[in-house]
């Protein structure tokens, strides 16, 4: 990628890899050595404005919804700039604010309320874990979640110090019930030194016999049959182990920086769309190059045009980190990240931030 060699966070997914991470991890600084990032780049390039082939008038649509309700807003991966100017107009009445999690990422926030659970970063699991037990396809979400986790080859399933166990499809809670169970004969026998009978995997077996577990759960992990019982049973799990070893829970969730700031200024989390049946009015889309929504949109604002199935009419934005600066938190919620934008590397952009199409909008909808 030529012209981009000094670019040192990536910001097209909430993995945000940066250069000096990469380097100690593999002796390459080119972060941008990753088919998500090259092809998120190549698309973002070409994302012009389409609007309704109808001629309806966007602003008038609004005005008239707002008449009835707040205009539903589902923000997905955006910085901290536009989850404030969001949050704020939430707090005002003005918009219904939600995000995308997944029936996965939904259950586990909602048991980890009850219960509560041990979490951990991808820097923690680099330095400490020995097993790491991959729930959901991580891989294609975040092609470069093996080397952030230290496992030294991108495409390994272990190295000389860490082993990975990759599910095969969605878990449900009769398997994950069964995994426990097994887990904790295994773990009991050897305490009361017990000959190990139990007939299981050599993956579940090596689940017990870890010194430090990290389960590292994609959004996708969990049938969303019993998604909420699923992670109930993972979350017992990882407090039975950690009763005589480590094991942590590690979730890259896109949404970590709106929930950030929505906690700082609402105390509450922002509410979960997933199960949201009919159109929403605005998508808003920053560090994310998906184009597999659920639902259609009216409008969609940044991100990658999905099409006017799932959005009636496209206004692209710049993205902080490429074309402007912005502060995001990594998706393990670990750090705070100050995106510098390259305008001397060709990848200037003449359309507008997040924030200020939304004051755009104000103005027009205000004047309806």
């Amino acid at each position: 990628m030529t012209g981009n060699s000094d670019l040192r966070i990536c910001p097209l997914c909430s993995l945000f890899c940066d250069q000096a991470d990469n380097e100690s991890k593999t002796g390459n600084a080119a972060i941008w050595d990753c088919w998500l990032a090259k092809e998120g780049l190549r698309q973002w390039s070409h994302q012009v404005a389409r609007f309704a082939q109808s001629g309806a008038d966007l602003a008038a649509d609004f005005a008239q919804v707002r008449k009835a309700r707040p205009i539903s807003v589902e923000a997905i991966a955006v910085d901290q700039a536009t989850a404030q100017a969001l949050i704020h107009r939430g707090q005002n009445g003005q918009i219904q604010l939600s995000t995308v999690r997944g029936a996965t990422y939904a259950a586990i926030s909602d048991a980890t309320v009850r219960d509560g659970v041990i979490r951990a970063t991808l820097g923690d699991v680099a330095a400490h874990a020995d097993v790491i037990w991959a729930l959901g396809d991580l891989d294609s979400i975040y092609p470069r979640w093996r080397v952030r986790c230290g496992i030294s080859v991108q495409d390994s399933q272990s190295d000389d110090e860490k082993t990975l166990l990759p599910s095969d499809g969605p878990v449900d809670a009769s398997t994950m019930a069964d995994v426990a169970r097994r887990v904790r004969e295994i773990r009991r026998g050897e305490r009361d030194g017990q000959t190990d009978t139990v007939h299981c995997g050599d993956w579940i077996r090596t689940i017990a016999g870890s010194q430090y577990l990290a389960v590292c759960v994609a959004p996708d992990a969990f049938a969303t049959t019993d998604a909420d019982l699923t992670a109930v049973m993972l979350l017992r799990l990882i407090r039975f182990l950690n009763e005589s070893t480590r094991a942590v829970l590690v979730t890259l969730d896109a949404a970590a920086t709106l929930d950030w700031m929505s906690l700082t200024m609402t105390n509450r989390a922002t509410r979960t769309s997933d199960h949201d049946g009919d159109a929403v009015d605005i998508r808003l889309v920053g560090h994310s190059v998906r184009t597999d929504w659920q639902r259609p949109a009216k409008l969609q604002i940044g991100g990658i045009d999905p099409g006017p199935t799932l959005a009636k009419q496209f206004q692209p934005a710049s993205l902080g980190g490429l074309h402007g600066d912005a502060t995001v938190i990594r998706g393990d919620s670990s750090v705070a990240l100050g995106l510098t934008g390259r305008s001397g590397d060709g990848l200037e952009s003449s359309n507008p931030s997040p924030p200020t199409i939304l004051d755009i909008l104000d103005i027009h909808l205000s004047a309806s």
